[in-house]
């Protein structure tokens, strides 16, 4: 592949006249796999049915004020730009890759807004939901307030304790607060 021959690559390696037939015969096959397991409706009949989506693992700790302290993990991708001499070796171009970063959110939420449960779906009150964050503990985090599908839990350990967020589990400020914590860019590479 070292060189535009492609056509001439495709022949000799999987035995289609060029690149055009493999990508026919290709999604030939998709459309013939799609047919034969479709994927469930949702309810109105449209696009594919899910149930839920997993649910994040987190660490939350009661604070001296009595408000949940949640700290979850949250990735992005950070451009990181360096330079490389042009086809000409005379100058510079900038050539942009990204990299995942990943960082940790934190957020604050008054104790009585929290809804916890544990892997039963029994609720936990917030009296004992206080006492089991006096240190900090491993919880999970119903993604965007919705139950979180029992499939998920087969894996996890009895005792864990699964919060249900208000606002979907979006950061929220409190007045007064903290500000909420936010990724932190990386430092981006400039010519020399």
């Amino acid at each position: 592949m070292s060189s535009d021959a492609w056509d001439k690559a495709v022949k000799d390696h999987y035995g289609f006249d060029d690149v055009a037939g493999v990508e026919e015969a290709w999604l030939a096959q998709v459309r013939k796999d799609a047919k034969a397991q479709p994927l469930p409706k949702d309810a109105a009949g449209k696009g594919p049915a899910i149930k839920s989506v997993p649910p994040v693992i987190g660490r939350a700790v009661i604070d001296s004020e009595g408000r949940v302290v949640l700290r979850k993990p949250v990735s992005y991708y950070q451009p990181r730009t360096q330079y490389a001499k042009d086809t000409s070796g005379q100058g510079f171009v900038p050539v942009t890759n990204y990299e995942l970063a990943i960082t940790e959110q934190v957020t604050r939420y008054d104790l009585k807004d929290v809804a916890a449960t544990d892997v039963n779906g029994k609720p936990v009150d917030p009296k004992t939901l206080a006492k089991r964050l006096r240190t900090e503990t491993a919880v999970l985090i119903a993604a965007a307030g919705k139950e979180v599908d029992p499939y998920y839990l087969t894996v996890v350990r009895e005792g864990t304790i699964i919060l249900a967020l208000p606002n979907g589990g979006q950061p929220m400020a409190i007045p007064g607060g903290p500000p909420l914590a936010d990724p932190t860019p990386l430092p981006q590479t400039t010519p020399r």
